[in-house]
């Protein structure tokens, strides 16, 4: 396993997410697995978990499956799975700060609205990079 982020890696991994896209899109999604592991572990249920990840970081989160169709994915070879559309935070960490702040402001004042009206929300999302990290780390 290894870090989302590690800047002492050469500039195309230093980021994991957009290493993992770069791989999948050439079709060598293989490399992720560590080499450590390559040869005793299930390969194609490490491939299966890291599409999963993929599935799970698109840029639109509207296209991201919800949680209990990640547990079907991931626990039923019989499902197929689509093809992923490019994931979000995948640019610079200067650039994925401000989406995020961007973001959980949006969050916040969507919040405060809907305190002060007094409907409460059912349903918001912050996006953040915590999803692509304990997405991806499963398939450590």
């Amino acid at each position: 396993g290894r870090k989302n982020t590690d800047y002492s890696l050469s500039p195309e991994m230093q980021m994991l997410l957009g290493w993992a896209w770069k791989l999948y899109k050439r079709g060598d999604i293989l490399q992720m697995i560590d080499s450590t592991i390559i040869e005793t572990c299930d390969q194609a249920q490490a491939l299966r978990w890291i599409h999963v990840g993929l599935l799970c970081t698109q840029s639109d989160s509207s296209l991201r499956p919800p949680m209990s169709t990640v547990i079907l994915m991931l626990s039923s070879h019989s499902v197929t799975l689509p093809d992923p559309k490019k994931p979000a935070f995948m640019n610079s960490r200067a650039s994925q700060n401000s989406k995020s702040t961007s973001s959980a402001h949006s969050h916040v004042s969507r919040k405060t609205k809907s305190s002060s009206s007094g409907s409460g929300l059912s349903h918001s999302h912050a996006s953040g990079t915590s999803t692509s990290s304990s997405v991806l780390s499963a398939s450590s």
